[in-house]
């Protein structure tokens, strides 16, 4: 899962010196993010500090995400993702979003367009935004939607969709 959630996205922008994840707070896809050695600076914004902390204190967290939350180059913000874009006003070259699927009233704002008009607002020129987008087979018209939306907000998209064992056929675009 965040092999194909990250590779793609800073294999092709413009820029990837300044990351932001919104959500991931696993250190999973930060732990793919440190692969990079022209990656400067990370901003991982998610709201459980619960998680986070297991991410970097539980050791077999620690084995899995190689010990990512420890990077210097890695800042950790506890806030709402919606929040952190509207009062951010750094520029990034690569902007991450690894947060739960859109099932619930709460998530809806981090899969509306007035939230993917304000990343597109944080990308350098050329930058990159990529997103987790369900699964295209059991989960079709939110994926369908998720694609729509992003369009709708400016980007040019490319949905792609890989097998995961443990997850079935899982959706991004990018």
């Amino acid at each position: 899962y965040h092999e194909p959630l990250v590779h793609p996205a800073l294999t092709i922008s413009a820029s990837n010196r300044n990351v932001l994840i919104l959500g991931g707070g696993d250190g999973l896809a930060l732990r793919e993010v440190l692969k990079y050695p022209a990656v400067e600076n990370i901003t991982l914004v998610d709201m459980d500090p619960a998680m986070t902390n297991l991410a970097k204190n539980h050791s077999i967290l620690v084995d899995v995400n190689d010990h990512a939350l420890h990077d210097t180059r890695v800042a950790v913000i506890h806030t709402d993702a919606s929040r952190f874009v509207e009062n951010d006003r750094r520029l990034h070259g690569v902007i991450i979003i690894d947060l739960p699927d859109p099932d619930t009233v709460d998530l809806m704002h981090v899969y509306s367009l007035s939230f993917y008009q304000m990343i597109h607002r944080h990308l350098v020129k050329g930058g990159v935004m990529v997103t987790q987008a369900t699964s295209p087979y059991f989960s079709r018209k939110a994926f369908l939607c998720i694609i729509k939306t992003i369009r709708a907000a400016g980007f040019s998209v490319l949905p792609y969709h890989n097998q995961i064992p443990t997850m079935g056929e899982w959706g991004w675009v990018i």
